[in-house]
Formats: structure tokens, sequence, C-alpha cells
């Protein structure tokens, strides 16, 4: 008995210190936006382009616009894991042939990531935002490192 709580208590351990979080925090567009333009992206306020649909949004555009990360906070959680599952059926709609793919879920936020056809794509929900690229794979790392950068 002392040994299966011992290991039940080392695991517990062990997942609070690998840092595996079950909550993410949320980032509002001023924040995303501030985020990508300290890391030499050109951030631009794109809410208006949205005709109402969202309540704020984001482009980031990287490599003088060679692909870009788009950032939208919605007005309800619904709305953001509508968007969400239509982006990864597209992601998974769209590939002929998958080198990889990625999948994680918490208490507030949903991941989803894929590699094929030399596209690097990704969509993470936290709350009623999410953050959306569809990139040629060779920025796959600066995607990752910037999406990274906000937590997300």
């Amino acid at each position: 008995m002392k040994i299966a709580k011992r290991i039940t208590v080392l695991f517990c351990l062990a997942f609070v210190l690998c840092g595996c979080s079950l909550k993410k925090e949320v980032v509002e567009p001023e924040v995303f936006a501030a985020s990508m333009s300290a890391q030499g992206y050109a951030a631009k306020d794109v809410t208006r382009e949205m005709g109402g649909k969202v309540e704020g949004a984001v482009s980031a555009q990287g490599a003088r616009g060679a692909y870009q990360i788009e950032f939208y906070k919605t007005a309800t959680v619904e709305q953001a894991k509508r968007a969400f599952r239509q982006n990864k059926a597209t992601f998974q709609a769209d590939k002929k042939r998958v080198a990889s793919s990625f999948s994680t879920a918490g208490l507030n936020y949903e991941k989803y990531s894929i590699k094929t056809d030399g596209w690097y794509r990704y969509v993470c929900r936290v709350e009623n935002t999410f953050v959306y690229a569809s990139v040629p794979e060779e920025y796959q790392d600066a995607v990752k490192q910037a999406v990274a950068s906000i937590g997300y």
C-alpha cells in the first residue's frame, strides 16, 4: 500500500513539475500585437476588416510578408470553439499526405497542428481567442516560437 501511495504522489509531482498545464492564460489582441512587434513582425489591427464578426483581430506578418500569424478574439467561447473546429477540419481535409500532426486540450484550450505537403498549419484556442497560421514549412519554427511567446 505504501508503494502505491508513493507512486501516485511521484506521478502527481512529475505532472506538476513538467509544466503540463491544464489551463492557459488568455491574451488580449493588444498583447499579441505588442509581442509580435517585439519579435520583429509587422503587426496590424485588422478588426475592421472582419466586418463585425470578431471583437479583435491582429495580423502579424513575418519575413517581409512571406507568411502571417493571425490572432482573433470572439464575443463568446462557443464562437471560438466553432472557429477552431472549422480550421482543424479544413486542415485535415486539405491534406494529401501527413508528415506529422499534434493535438492537445486542457480546461480552457485546444491546440492542433499538422505538417503536410510542404505546409505547417496551426490553430490554438484559449477561451474566446484563437491563433491561426498556415505557412510554408520553412517558417514552422518561427511560428512555434512566436505562439510560445504568448503561451499559446
